[in-house]
C-alpha cells in the first residue's frame, strides 16, 4: 500500500514538474516584442504651391490598430510679385512654411517583410503664407485645426538579424535582436485651410513586427 501510495506520489511530482516546464516553454514562445518605431520621411508635395513635405514621427501598433503622433511640415514656393511691399515690384518666388502637430489612428496590415498602413486623425496645424492686401503683398500666419492623413508601405527584416552599422558591415548586437531599420513609400498630407499633400521616402528604426 505504501509502496503504491509513493508511486502515485512521484507519478504526480513528475506530472506536475513536466506541466510546470512545458508552461515555461510556452512562455517563452509566446513571448514577443512591441511593434514600436520612430521614423523619418521627406518628398516632393503641393497645394497651393508646389514645395517639399518632409517629417517625424513615433508610431505603436496595438494587434493591427496603429497609433501615430507625428510633426510633419510643408515648404512651398509662391510666386508672386513683391519688393519692399509694392505689388509692382518683381519678385520670383516666395516660402509659404506649414507645420501640423498630429495625432493619427489608423490600420496596419504586416506581411513577412512588408506592412501596408492608413492612417487619419487630427491635427493643429500652423501656416505663414503671403497675402495681397490692396496693391500690396505682405506675410501672414494664421493656426487652425486640420486633417491629416496618410498611407504607408514599408519594407523591413523578415526574422530576427544581429543588428549592424556603417551600411550594414559592422554588426553592434551579439545576439539576433528584434531592434531594426525599414524603408518604403508614403502619400501623405492635411486638410484645413491651407491644404498639402505629397509623396515621400520614409526611413525608420525600431521592431517593425513581433518575431
Amino acid at each position: 500500500m505504501q509502496n503504491q501510495l509513493k508511486n502515485v506520489l512521484v507519478f504526480l511530482l513528475l506530472f506536475s514538474i513536466s506541466s510546470v516546464i512545458a508552461q515555461d516553454s510556452l512562455a517563452v514562445k509566446t513571448k514577443t516584442n512591441p511593434i514600436l518605431f520612430w521614423e523619418l520621411y521627406g518628398g516632393f508635395g503641393g497645394g497651393e504651391a508646389s514645395g517639399f513635405v518632409y517629417g517625424t514621427e513615433l508610431n505603436y501598433q496595438l494587434d493591427r490598430d496603429l497609433f501615430t503622433f507625428r510633426l510633419g511640415g510643408f515648404t512651398g514656393l509662391e510666386r508672386g510679385f513683391l519688393l519692399l511691399g509694392h505689388a509692382q515690384d518683381p519678385l520670383n518666388e516666395r516660402n509659404s512654411k506649414i507645420v501640423d502637430y498630429s495625432l493619427l489612428y489608423g490600420k496596419r496590415w504586416i506581411g513577412e517583410g512588408t506592412s501596408f498602413s492608413v492612417s487619419a486623425g487630427i491635427s493643429i496645424t500652423n501656416s505663414k503664407y503671403m497675402k495681397q492686401q490692396d496693391e500690396y503683398y505682405f506675410y501672414d500666419s494664421q493656426s487652425s485645426l486640420g486633417l491629416p492623413f496618410e498611407l504607408n508601405v514599408k519594407w523591413f527584416k523578415r526574422v530576427k538579424r544581429r543588428f549592424r552599422a556603417y551600411y550594414w558591415l559592422i554588426p553592434i548586437t551579439k545576439e539576433k535582436v528584434s531592434f531594426g531599420r525599414s524603408f518604403g513609400f508614403k502619400l501623405g498630407g492635411n486638410i484645413s485651410k491651407r491644404d498639402y499633400i505629397g509623396l515621400a521616402f520614409n526611413y525608420s528604426l525600431g521592431t517593425h513586427k513581433k518575431y
